[in-house]
């Protein structure tokens, strides 16, 4: 059997030490809550500068929004895309001829 041979060792005990400092607690959550309101008051005004209808994004608004000469005579002028769908779009159907 080997010697044994004593050996000085140095143990190091690492603590987790947290700092609470209630001024970058408000910091944080006050720039979070600013960035949320501020991204709140762009959509509200994105609705209003749209007349407060909402769009889908759905293949029967784009043909709604986006129309050709033969999609503008089943298309009501008035039709700006908004929901609901009108019932005889619902009803049409539209061949992608390739």
């Amino acid at each position: 059997m080997a010697a044994q041979n004593r050996v000085p060792v140095n143990v190091l005990n690492s603590v987790n030490v947290y700092s609470y400092s209630p001024r970058d607690l408000w910091l944080a959550y006050g720039l979070a809550c600013g960035a949320a309101l501020l991204s709140s008051l762009l959509g509200v005004y994105g609705i209003w500068r749209n007349g407060g209808v909402g769009y889908q994004n759905i293949f029967s608004t784009y043909i709604r929004t986006t129309r050709d000469q033969v999609l503008r005579e089943m298309i009501d002028p008035g039709d700006r895309g908004t929901e609901p769908l009108p019932k005889q779009l619902a009803e049409a159907s539209i061949i992608l001829d390739t």
